[in-house]
């Protein structure tokens, strides 16, 4: 020991020797503070020696040390105060027990000191609690003010206990500073007794203990938040043992399981579903046995006797050894979940039946523009398998003409999000070239993105088609004055009235030279006079006149022309105007005069042509015969007729040749064949003959034409490319190779007989080859798939796989297959060649076992597992990550997760991993993950740090598990909802048209007919003006009934356009509440109207909207009807600067499905047609408005109609 501390315990010692036990107070500092510089062995030297001191004090005087509790006191305190400093010392450090307040440092134990007499008068305080105090160590302040008004109690009650017990006490208190500010401090407070154990002193040290007040009230309201998180989270959470016992469970697991929770394994599995317990079992076992992380989905029992669907996640919690210590597990309710997924796939199927029961053609296309989905009717009008109408593949039956245009538009109006309507000439199933009506129009996401497109189409060939004759008609009529190749006058009471333009262009005149009577000036001279007498004799007559006439043109030639006058007769039969057509027959006469030049020159012709031309009646009777074909025969047409020409064909043609004259004769129009005629070298040669007929006006065949050409060249080389072609085939089945050659559509229909011998499969059992049934049925369904993909892709084929041979053993094959395609690249046939690799695969397989081995070894973790360093670079992903993102380690560290997180997710994603880096807190994101192929699939990401044990991460490890399926069974309901509306919408239309034809056509024929009947009657010579009147009558008559359907259908099922106009919502709220109440039943309902004070006007057709209000008030009426709660209604109407809003407010039983009842034929009253909202919400949404449903947090429903406001409102 030092000379100093020597001196310290030497003095301490002097003073207790001297004044006795009341300077105990002085040997506690000495031992505090040789416990705090010094150390622990020189704080217990002081206290030996202090003790000793006293005992001898005691000796000294017996009577005073057996009688006097005060020494025994002193040197308790003593000790105490010694074996507190040692502890507090051994514990010192930068982190201190919350659970003892007093594990401080001993420099701040010596700070605060304070004494008390017995009657509480303050006796001492040490420097430094003057100084934090603010007073002067000279006043003996009231010390109670200095104390946090919530702790004056604290002290007092402390002073209370060790007055009753003698024992220390210890408590902590606020206290104020000279600052103004409270701190906390920690106290231990001791007394001191006289002789006859009568308090005579209080004495206390105090700590400053803010920073640990401070950690546990920072660790407090942690264990409250995750307390508050474990009663909040939406699911059930277990901690159990490596053996299966339970050791916690979340109070929502013992709420759901109530008394039936159990601690073991055994109980555990005794909730479980019978028919998922064994699988719970086994997935238990494997995750003890692999010791990672798992998944499985089971049913449980829960505490009211039913079972609901669960998804279960366990995860190891591992020891510094990586030994799992216990395992964590949440089980999610995901019974809505599979009742969602179940409800998708009977609605998918309920789509599927109403989309192919339309009598239209409906697609549904992804967001690019490729079709994913064809109804039956469009497989059988385009007479395609769905699988061949998929993709782009439907648009190949587009007309050539306006596959560019239409291609083109389409995916325009996929790059632009518009809908497009359209149409094209498709080709249909029975070959023929058809228009189309298309529709289409996209269904977009939450986010504003496309999700699919929806495209219907109609067959309206008869539409377009008569709709271009009839505009080629109006073209016809509008230009026919223009167009006709004559000159048109018309010519009324006061002479020349009208004269068409061509006929001016032709005699270079105005029309002011040719009107009236002037006309006749432009007749040669010598044509005037008859002219004009055979005209005005016309005019006298009545009757119809013709005369050739010549007129000058512009340049004053003379040509030759014909006119045809008639008269247009009134109802009375007086002539009103006289029509006259003039025809240029210049060129006419002149070709009269070449008429007999021609004939001569086409008997030339005949005789001419390297052919045989001949003429016959219906009964063979040969009428003409070329020279050509008689020196040929070697007959003439006189022999011919008496031996008969079908002697001269070949014996072997004969039947068939007579067989195809008799078709002619009967009514046919032309006839092409080819067969074999005798010489006059009585030798045989081919010709090919074509044969037309000529008919009368009856249409009786009178007489046949024809023309036959010798084919013997090209019918010999058909013949030796026949030989060839069997050449070809005994080529093919010697080659040492399976050869086969399938159709467009993948089946095959020839092989070689090398595949024959090799598989087993009799040469004449059928048509096609079934090789799929040859093939390994382990890989079978994989095989058709490639195959059935290559196909309908039209790319090359390369595959392996293995074929059962004769002998019933497998061998590999290497199948590669090319299409053949014609001129314009479509594909006619496939060709294929089967290579045996056995004996090769046999030895890949032997090779890939071992690299599978060796893989193994490396790559056991059985998820998407990846580690970090504590700076977050990654160090190590496993095979998973590594084949699903197609991504190297190397390119992780080059910022691959950049690549690999969808770029809406990369920046939020980001911040949660870094924010975990930096903070140490565990990571946990839920983002999309890009996979190989491009495809985006969701992923709940988490990260934990393991530390070293100061503390500090030196690796981060992280697990992602794919939720992509929820998210798209979430994905597809919604998208399933809104087809099935769609498919709704559409199927109405469907029937709605196919009602209105059926209406409509039987009038429509009538007035068609009628008016025929009028155009003959018409037409007749004279003209029938009675029973044309009469036929008009009929006309109009049915005309009349038509409009007649038109309007009743069109009042039970569409509105007319809606006329929008300045409208007062007041106005109509009240009306529309007036017009309810006028039935005596709706009257009893009170109705409260809140509407807004100046309210703006609206742009809407008063009346339907009215009709509107009217609807959803009396459905609110009737809802309420028969309710025990007093029938209340309220309509509440304000706006904002943009729209209109206006709720009805019923307490009724409120809806089973607000969406639902929406949806046309759909009611929840007994005699409803269920059409009311659905037109309601129609009206609404032609307002561009809303309308929707919800039912009241308390009772009943409430209906939301929002309108636009006008520009000005």
């Amino acid at each position: 020991m030092a000379s100093s501390e020597i001196l310290l315990i030497a003095a301490g010692a002097g003073l207790l020797a001297l004044y006795g036990s009341k300077c105990d107070l002085v040997a506690i500092v000495c031992v505090l503070l040789l416990a705090r510089f010094r150390g622990r062995v020189q704080a217990v030297i002081a206290a030996s020696a202090f003790s000793l001191v006293t005992i001898a004090i005691g000796h000294r005087f017996p009577q005073e040390f057996t009688g006097n509790g005060e020494t025994a006191t002193a040197i308790g305190a003593i000790w105490c105060c010694a074996f507190f400093a040692m502890s507090s010392k051994s514990n010192r450090g930068p982190a201190r027990s919350l659970n003892n307040p007093f594990g401080i440092r001993l420099d701040e134990l010596t700070k605060y000191i304070w004494s008390r007499h017995a009657d509480g008068t303050l006796e001492y305080v040490s420097p430094d609690g003057c100084e934090y105090l603010g007073v002067a160590p000279c006043e003996t302040p009231d010390f109670t003010r200095f104390i946090h008004p919530e702790d004056v109690d604290i002290p007092q009650r402390a002073m209370e206990r060790v007055k009753q017990t003698g024992e220390p006490q210890h408590f902590r208190a606020r206290y104020l500073a000279a600052t103004g500010e409270y701190h906390w401090f920690a106290t231990l407070l001791h007394v001191q007794k006289d002789s006859e154990d009568n308090i005579i002193r209080y004495f206390g040290l105090l700590w400053n203990i803010d920073d640990e007040k401070r950690k546990e009230d920072e660790m407090r309201a942690r264990d409250n938040v995750w307390g508050r998180v474990l009663k909040i989270f939406p699911g059930l959470v277990w901690v159990s043992r490596p053996d299966g016992a339970l050791e916690f469970a979340s109070d929502g697991a013992r709420e759901y399981f109530g008394e039936a929770i159990g601690t073991s394994m055994a109980d555990r599995l005794a909730v479980i579903h019978p028919d998922d317990r064994e699988r719970r079992a086994e997935a238990w076992k494997h995750q003890l046995e692999t010791k990672e992380a798992g998944e499985i989905e089971t049913r449980v029992l829960g505490k009211d006797g039913t079972y609901r669907w669960f998804s279960t996640r366990s995860f190891p919690m591992r020891d510094a050894e990586g030994r799992p210590e216990r395992w964590v597990s949440i089980s999610w309710d995901i019974d809505e979940r599979k009742e969602a997924e179940e409800e998708l796939r009977s609605k998918e199927e309920l789509f599927r039946k109403i989309a192919d029961g339309v009598p239209a053609c409906i697609c549904i296309m992804a967001p690019d523009g490729t079709m994913v989905y064809a109804n039956k009717v469009t497989s059988t009008a385009l007479g395609k398998p769905i699988e061949e109408i998929l993709g782009h593949q439907w648009m190949r039956h587009i007309h050539p003409e306006q596959y560019d245009e239409g291609y083109k538009s389409c995916m325009h109006c996929v790059a632009t999000k518009a809908p497009f309507e359209t149409r094209w000439l498709m080709l249909q199933h029975d070959g023929a070239y058809r228009w189309q009506h298309i529709l289409a129009e996209p269904s977009f996401d939450e986010n504003g993105h496309v999700a699919s497109w929806y495209m219907v189409s109609v067959e309206i060939d008869q539409q377009v088609r008569a709709e271009q004759a009839r505009q080629s008609r109006e073209r016809e009529d509008r230009e026919l004055l223009n167009r006709v190749p004559a000159f048109l006058a018309i010519r009324g009471k006061s002479g020349i009235e009208f004269v068409s333009e061509q006929f001016l262009n032709h005699i270079g005149l105005p029309t002011s030279e040719v009107l009236g009577h002037k006309w006749l000036q432009i007749a040669h001279p010598e044509d005037r006079d008859c002219v004009a007498e055979l005209f005005n004799e016309s005019i006298r007559t009545g009757q119809p006149s013709e005369w050739l006439w010549r007129l000058a043109d512009k340049n004053g030639n003379y040509r030759w022309f014909q006119t045809h006058a008639d008269p247009y007769l009134e109802q009375d039969g007086s002539i009103r105007r006289w029509y006259s057509s003039t025809a240029d027959v210049d060129d006419l006469l002149r070709s009269k005069e070449a008429i007999q030049d021609h004939r001569m020159q086409l008997d030339l012709l005949a005789e001419g042509v390297p052919g045989f031309l001949w003429k016959a009646r219906p009964d063979g009777d040969l009428t003409y015969l070329n020279h050509y074909c008689e020196d040929y025969l070697g007959l003439t047409p006189d022999e011919i007729r008496k031996r008969g020409w079908l002697d001269l064909v070949h014996p072997d043609d004969r039947a068939d040749v007579q067989r195809r004259w008799n078709i002619l004769v009967e009514g046919g129009q032309w006839h092409e064949q080819v067969y074999r005629l005798i010489g006059k070298d009585q030798k045989y040669r081919w010709f090919q003959s074509l044969i037309t007929t000529v008919k009368d006006n009856s249409g009786k065949v009178v007489a046949l034409h024809g023309l036959v050409m010798d084919a013997h060249t090209v019918v010999s080389a058909e013949q030796t490319a026949l030989r060839e072609k069997k050449q070809l085939r005994r080529f093919v089945d010697a080659m040492p190779a399976m050869i086969w050659r399938a159709d467009a559509g993948g089946r095959i229909d020839q092989w070689n007989r090398t595949m024959i011998e090799t598989i087993g499969k009799p040469w004449e059992t059928s048509e096609r080859f079934d090789l799929l049934s040859k093939v390994d049925p382990d890989h079978a369904k994989e095989v058709e798939e490639r195959w059935q993909r290559s196909v309908r892709l039209g790319a090359p084929y390369e595959d392996t796989y293995r074929i059962r041979g004769n002998d019933g053993n497998y061998y590999w094959h290497l199948v590669r297959a090319l299409p053949f395609r014609d001129e314009h690249g479509s594909i006619i046939s496939w060709y294929g060649i089967h290579t045996d690799i056995n004996a090769l695969k046999e030895t890949e397989s032997e090779l890939q076992m071992r690299e599978h081995q060796l893989q193994g070894i490396i790559e056991t973790i059985p998820s998407m597992f990846w580690s970090a360093s504590p700076g977050g670079e990654t160090v190590h992903i496993n095979k998973r990550v590594r084949e699903y993102s197609g991504l190297s380690l190397d390119d992780f560290r080059n910022l691959g997760w950049e690549r690999f997180l969808h770029p809406a997710d990369f920046e939020e994603t980001a911040k949660a991993f870094f924010r975990s880096v930096q903070t140490g807190e565990s990571f946990n994101a839920i983002h999309r993950l890009r996979r190989a192929d491009g495809e985006y699939r969701w992923h709940h990401a988490r990260g934990e740090p393991l530390r070293d044990p100061e503390g500090k991460i030196i690796q981060w490890y992280g697990l992602s598990i794919d939720i992509d399926e929820r998210k798209r069974a979430e994905d597809r309901l919604r998208l399933t909802r809104t087809k099935l509306n769609r498919a709704s919408r559409v199927a109405t239309v469907a029937e709605l048209s196919a009602s209105i034809a059926h209406e409509l056509n039987q009038p429509l024929m009538a007035v068609l007919a009628n008016a025929q009947a009028t155009k003959r009657w018409l037409a007749a010579e004279p003209p029938n003006i009675e029973e044309a009147v009469a036929s008009v009558e009929r006309v109009i008559h049915d005309s009349r009934g038509a409009d007649a359907t038109m309007q009743h259908i069109r009042a039970l099922f569409r509105r007319d356009t809606f006329e929008k106009k300045e409208a007062n919502v007041a106005e109509i709220l009240n009306e529309a509440v007036r017009l309810v109440q006028e039935d005596p039943s709706k009257r009893r309902v009170t109705v409260e109207s809140e509407i807004g004070e100046e309210l703006p006007k609206i742009s809407v057709d008063p009346i339907q909207v009215q009709e509107v209000l009217i609807n959803l008030i009396t459905n609110a009426i009737e809802a309420m009807e028969g309710s025990a709660r007093a029938p209340r209604l309220i309509i509440r109407a304000e706006a904002d600067r943009r729209e209109m809003s206006i709720q009805v407010i019923d307490n009724g039983p409120g809806l089973d499905d607000p969406e639902h009842i929406f949806e046309p034929f759909i009611s929840t009253k007994k005699k409803g047609m269920g059409i009311g909202l659905a037109v309601s919400r129609s009206i609404v949404e032609a307002h561009e408005g809303q309308l929707w449903a919800e039912n009241n947090p308390d009772f009943g429903a409430r209906f939301t109609l929002k309108l636009p406001l006008t520009k000005n409102g």
